[in-house]
């Protein structure tokens, strides 16, 4: 099968008709390539074709070729419909939209109007190749594993990626079989600390009910370059309208901060707790402290478990994450964006208390995140 028309005419434009080198997964490219999707409708000329093949042939000038191609597969980043799904999902049956396609269907026998779309170039995450998985493990038990989310990983499989996700590298490390390992909670991709994964369903709806009635609770270390006050502090989040932020801040001052506290006990304000009206955010600062020149450690407790809360109340309270890109303080009107894949923030999940006794041990347990990057590292001069 010939190139069609279009990718011919594609090919001119983007390589003045020369062969571009053959693009590689692995090794990880230095520095890696930018993200490139591409949206194929088949066309066989009513023959069939299988999905390397026809990859190699319809992106040939992209530098994909079939052993690319089937990288790409096993990557998980080349997802298949037997027509090209509608814009909007809404409504749309399970069957109708794309899925994503694995190894064993490289051969896919594929027909005129099927649907591909194939992430070229997908996201990568270096980390995951320089972390010893092993000593990440903190503990297991039966229907769960404990373990430390390095920065820079993310916890699940992305859109492009089941490779290099915390799930995938942990399962390999400790010989489960793929799709073992459930997250029970989220870390964002900057975040490192203790993640908590279920083996199994019961553990699952167990950890999510401890949540529920707040028989756990997280602390964080924190690391900024300005201090912040200790105690309570209380915001209101309305959804951002624009941009990529989660959430706009407004400071709550009042004098019964007991009050606010127990409103939010009651009503829930966590993962699966509910969500107070309106929704209000509150950490308390147990302990800020110097850790070297121009740069502060803090232990925070999340009274409310709301996406990216600790990062957006230390922005509102003028001191922003160390390598936040995404929230700034009030006097700072510089652009925000998305993390990188290479950066990270100054943000560690460091403890899991439990309160009660489950299957992470008795009432007391503590479970603990490794030292921190800024510690491990020396990012900080004298630490």
């Amino acid at each position: 099968m010939a190139l069609s028309a279009s990718r011919l005419a594609h090919c001119a434009a983007s390589s003045t008709g020369r062969r571009v080198a053959a693009l590689r997964l692995h090794p990880l490219p230095d520095p890696p390539a930018p993200a490139v999707t591409r949206h194929l409708v088949v066309d066989v000329a009513g023959g069939t074709c299988s999905v390397a093949t026809y990859l190699a042939r319809e992106l040939e000038c992209e530098g994909v070729d079939e052993a690319y191609a089937r990288e790409l597969v096993d990557f998980g980043a080349v997802w298949f419909a037997d027509a090209p799904p509608p814009r909007s999902l809404r409504g749309v049956p399970g069957d109708a939209r794309a899925r994503r396609l694995v190894a064993a269907e490289n051969e896919r026998a594929l027909r005129d109007g099927n649907y591909l779309r194939v992430h070229v170039s997908p996201k990568r995450f270096p980390e995951a190749h320089s972390t010893v998985w092993e000593r990440c493990v903190l503990k297991r038990g039966d229907g769960f594993v404990v373990a430390h989310k390095p920065a820079r990983v993310s916890v699940t499989p992305t859109v492009d990626n089941v490779r290099e996700s915390c799930l995938a590298m942990l399962e390999r490390a400790m010989g489960l079989r793929e799709g073992t390992l459930k997250p029970v909670h989220r870390l964002d991709v900057g975040t490192e600390g203790v993640l908590v994964l279920a083996t199994t369903s019961a553990f699952a709806k167990e950890f999510g009910d401890m949540l529920a009635k707040r028989s756990v609770t997280k602390l964080y270390r924190v690391l900024t370059s300005r201090a912040v006050e200790t105690g309570i502090h209380i915001h209101d989040a309305e959804p951002a309208t624009e941009g990529p932020r989660k959430m706009i801040l407004t400071e709550v001052r009042t004098a019964d901060v007991a009050s606010e506290i127990e409103k939010v006990m009651v009503r829930g304000g966590g993962e699966r707790g509910g969500v107070s009206v309106p929704k209000r955010c509150i950490l308390r600062v147990i302990e800020c402290k110097e850790v070297g020149s121009g740069y502060f450690e803090t232990t925070v407790e999340l009274l409310t478990g709301r996406t990216h809360q600790i990062r957006a109340q230390f922005a509102a309270l003028g001191s922003p994450l160390v390598g936040e890109t995404l929230y700034r303080a009030p006097d700072d009107d510089g652009d925000v964006r998305v993390q990188k894949p290479d950066e990270r923030l100054g943000l560690q999940a460091s403890e899991l208390h439990i309160h009660s006794e489950c299957s992470l041990g008795p009432a007391g347990t503590v479970l603990r995140a490794l030292e921190p990057w800024w510690t491990r590292e020396r990012f900080i001069v004298g630490i």
